[in-house]
């Protein structure tokens, strides 16, 4: 049976969409979103932050459903010293996945030939949106039979494009490893943006390397180099959740050693205070979203849906020790 419309273009969702989520014309209306932000006391912001690392899990799954589904975001957010307009990268999980050929495209109210939606496969997008709707971003990946490209519009918003990346097999129970890295400015600017070649400018590569099973896939990146030189230090990255209250079935992952490295340093430096700073939860009521918890011997960060009142309130603090 084909699934519906929206579950197909909200494949795309972004910021965007959680933040329209959170204003919703129905403000007493609970969605099931939620931003955790990486924290630091003020003074203590990693300026110069260049790596950042992390294990993760799905160990549950019962979205077994189109209309079952959510997600968990990754932004990571990155950003230049003269004060140029950010961009980001993502590295997220769905509670379904797609089956595409490489080198896909699909606007908004279209399909791509060959494209299955396989709910209940749990996934992972590797993706870059064009939030300023510039060109400015692209994506290549040199694992195509793992991670085909597909080009699709956010949400169906007309021109408002996002490269992604989906993992061509169902990532429950499997322990990944995702590092990215920034590397050197980009020297081939050919083939990187589905609206044709990118603009004249000098672009930063980075490259997203997912591990599990023994294997490594990369992705690269680029963006401009004045935008994407460090990870933004006030927010260097962020966990988020849509559609966790609003849709039955379980979905539970874990976060463990998140790490980043500064320039020019080889040892890794665990993020271990993290903030919730926006939920849609009702007061009393925080039965989904982020906790701090323990996976496999390790101290980690939960984000579930398990109806229990033990998860985080806005405002909140988790720390990781």
């Amino acid at each position: 049976m084909k699934p519906p419309f929206f579950f197909t273009v909200l494949a795309a969702c972004t910021a965007i969409t959680l933040t329209s989520a959170l204003g919703s014309d129905d403000p007493k209306k609970v969605f099931g979103t939620a931003f955790l932000d990486s924290f630091f006391e003020p003074g203590d912001e990693v300026n110069d932050a260049v790596k950042l690392r992390y294990n993760c899990q799905v160990v549950e799954n019962q979205c077994s459903r189109p209309e079952m589904w959510k997600i968990i975001f990754m932004f990571h957010f990155l950003h230049g010293p003269e004060g140029a307009k950010s961009y980001e990268l993502q590295s997220n999980l769905y509670s379904w996945r797609f089956a595409y050929p490489h080198l896909s495209r699909r606007k908004a109210g279209g399909e791509v030939a060959g494209l299955r939606n396989l709910a209940g496969e749990s996934s992972l997008f590797l993706s870059v949106p064009d939030n300023h709707k510039d060109g400015k971003v692209g994506a290549r990946s040199h694992a195509p039979d793992m991670f085909p490209t597909l080009d699709q519009e956010i949400d169906g918003i007309r021109d408002l494009w996002k490269r992604e990346q989906v993992s061509q097999m169902n990532a429950t129970g499997k322990t990944i490893s995702i590092e990215i890295a920034r590397q050197e400015i980009a020297t081939d600017l050919r083939g990187w943006n589905v609206r044709g070649e990118l603009p004249d400018g000098r672009y930063r590569l980075w490259t997203t390397t997912a591990t599990w099973g023994g294997n490594s896939y990369k992705v690269d990146f680029v963006m401009p180099d004045e935008s994407a030189r460090y990870f933004v230090p006030s927010r260097l990255t962020q966990i988020a959740t849509e559609a966790f209250f609003i849709h039955p079935g379980l979905f539970k992952a874990f976060f463990w050693d998140i790490e980043i490295q500064r320039e020019n340093r080889t040892d890794w430096e665990s993020i271990r205070k993290w903030k919730l700073v926006e939920s849609d939860a009702k007061t009393a009521e925080n039965t989904w979203g982020m906790k701090r918890s323990e996976f496999e011997g390790h101290i980690a960060i939960e984000v579930s849906n398990d109806g229990t009142r033990t998860y985080a309130r806005k405002g909140e603090i988790i720390e990781l020790k």
